[in-house]
């Protein structure tokens, strides 16, 4: 069972890297970056299960982070997907099937491709954020 306390410290790392890093993605991100991005954000789309789809949702998050060229952050979420797999597929169950996650990573990846800092940091904190009503009604 995932905690209040696991996926508030998890979302809050992923928070730090993929929102902390924004200037450096800004500097490193490529045609061929956001085109892999919009390729796996496709691909979560169509699949049929929640775990599949979860899949590509990590997928999704480390192509991010990949762009960043740094080995520690890729081992880091390497280590963490397990957590994460579960954070995503309770997230894609209640987001996937009505495109809430599909459009909010495709708003990611439109903001991290214009260069658009608050956008950008307006996606992804909203993403991130989205699995928090798994736990209305817990306390802080």
């Amino acid at each position: 069972e995932l905690s209040r306390d696991t996926f508030l410290d998890t979302q809050g790392f992923r928070s730090l890297i993929e929102v902390g890093a924004l200037d450096m993605l800004f500097q490193k991100t490529s045609a061929e970056d956001v085109a892999a991005l919009r390729t796996i954000n496709d691909a979560m789309q169509v699949e049929e299960t929640v775990e599949r789809a979860g899949l590509q949702d990590f997928r999704f998050h480390s192509r991010l982070v990949a762009i960043l060229g740094n080995r520690q952050i890729n081992e880091m979420y390497r280590i963490m997907k397990p957590v994460m797999l579960r954070i995503m597929e309770n997230g894609v169950s209640r987001a996937k099937f009505d495109g809430i996650n599909y459009a909010q990573h495709a708003g990611i990846v439109d903001a991290l491709e214009a260069h658009d800092r608050f956008a950008y940091q307006y996606r992804v904190a909203e993403h991130l954020d989205m699995g928090l009503a798994l736990f209305r009604g817990e306390e802080t």
